[in-house]
């Protein structure tokens, strides 16, 4: 009598989506965009400055030097965001079934390629963030998985992509070098009432905190291994 065992097992081999994303999430990228020196030391943990609530990911964009006449001396912008992600299957390729009888090294492949876009809405230059410009533009994704039998179950090898969006709000980070101080700016009339019509025109008429999405930024590709019977036992 056949068992309706649900064992699951994930295959993890591909993380594309956004190139350098996760670096970007955990490094300061200053001299890359500014040729600046990073003068902000202080660790900037995942919690909103407003409400206080613990988000998942910290993105800090590079330093960028401010205009004289005001109190501090650089800037930048500082991204807390949560991570949504769904699964999806990918009904281009099919499920390959292991049977009882496949154990050799590898018994099965897959090899896939797709075209795909990430979609940012956020209040200023994708650059200012610390993301990349590449963010907004279409690019391929290739990858190729060779699977393992293991002789022992029959079991479904079913592709999947796991899409992450990112969502959450972007605040201007100060540095101030007569004081020392490293601040955040909360409101836009909080310190200064003439800060972002002579600092910041641009984003004078924006909301702020200003709201940050990416749509589909980060991919990854999965497989997941499903056993749905034992192998008969033998005579």
């Amino acid at each position: 009598m056949q068992h309706a065992l649900m064992t699951v097992v994930l295959f993890v081999f591909v993380a594309l989506g956004v190139p350098g994303a996760a670096q970007a999430e955990e490094s300061y990228r200053e001299e890359l965009f500014t040729g600046l020196v990073n003068p902000f030391k202080q660790e900037i943990k995942s919690v909103d400055p407003i409400s206080k609530v613990k988000m998942d990911r910290v993105l800090v964009g590079p330093v960028f030097k401010a205009r004289s006449g005001g109190d501090f001396d650089f800037y930048r912008y500082v991204t807390f965001y949560n991570v949504d992600t769904r699964k999806e299957r990918i009904y281009s390729l099919p499920t390959h079934r292991e049977e009882c009888f496949d154990v050799l090294e590898i018994f099965a492949s897959y090899s896939y390629t797709y075209t795909f876009s990430t979609k940012v809405n956020a209040g200023i230059e994708v650059a200012g963030l610390g993301l990349g410009v590449e963010m907004s533009e279409s690019r391929s994704l290739t990858t190729s998985r060779n699977m393992h039998g293991t002789g022992t179950a029959v079991a479904d090898h079913t592709p999947y992509l796991y899409k992450s969006s990112w969502e959450g709000l972007t605040y201007l980070q100060t540095y101030s070098k007569k004081t020392g101080k490293e601040e955040f700016i909360l409101k836009k009339s909080s310190r200064t009432p003439f800060l972002f019509n002579l600092f910041f025109p641009a984003l004078a008429s924006r909301e702020y905190p200003m709201p940050f999405e990416a749509k589909d930024a980060d991919w990854t590709f999965v497989v997941e291994r499903v056993i749905v019977g034992p192998c008969p036992a033998r005579q």
